[in-house]
C-alpha cells in the first residue's frame, strides 16, 4: 500500500484543504468588507468635502452681494450724472474693491460702465445691455 493511499495521510490532506479553503474564503469576505466600508467612508468624507467648499463658495458669494447691494444704496443719484465723481466714489470703496479681483464697474440704464475700477478705456466703451443680471426688473 502506497503511503498516499494511507487513511491518516487521505484524513490530514482533506483536513489540510479544508483549511485552506476556510482561510482564503475568510480572506475573501474580510477582503469585501473591508472594500465596502472603505468606499462608504471615502463616499462620506467626499460629500462632507464637497459641502464645505459649497458652504464657503455660498457664503462669498452672500457677502458679495450684500456688498454689492449696500454700494449701490449708498450711491449718491447725483453721481451717476457726473462720471469723473462717480470714478473717484468707486475708487474710494476699498472693501468692495477687495471682494473683485476682476475689478468694478457701475452701469448705466443702457449698461455701458459709467465707472470701472481699475480703469479700463475698453470696459467704458463696451456695453453689458445684454446680460440678464444686469437688467432692471420691470
Amino acid at each position: 500500500m502506497r503511503s498516499w493511499q494511507s487513511l491518516k495521510v487521505r484524513l490530514s490532506i482533506t483536513t489540510l484543504g479544508v483549511c485552506v479553503a476556510m482561510l482564503w474564503s475568510l480572506f475573501f469576505y474580510g477582503y469585501q468588507l473591508v472594500k465596502k466600508d472603505s468606499e462608504r467612508l471615502i463616499g462620506e468624507q467626499q460629500f462632507a468635502t464637497a459641502q464645505i467648499a459649497a458652504e464657503l463658495i455660498n457664503d462669498t458669494v452672500t457677502r458679495q452681494f450684500s456688498a454689492l447691494e449696500h454700494a449701490a444704496i449708498e450711491i449718491p443719484p447725483e453721481l451717476l450724472i457726473k462720471r469723473d465723481r462717480l470714478q473717484e466714489w468707486l475708487e474710494g470703496q476699498p472693501s468692495l474693491l477687495s471682494l473683485f479681483n476682476g475689478g468694478v464697474y457701475v452701469t448705466g440704464n443702457r449698461g455701458v460702465p459709467l465707472a470701472v475700477f481699475p480703469y479700463s478705456r475698453k470696459m467704458t466703451e463696451t456695453s453689458y445691455a445684454d446680460q440678464s443680471s444686469l437688467r432692471v426688473p420691470a
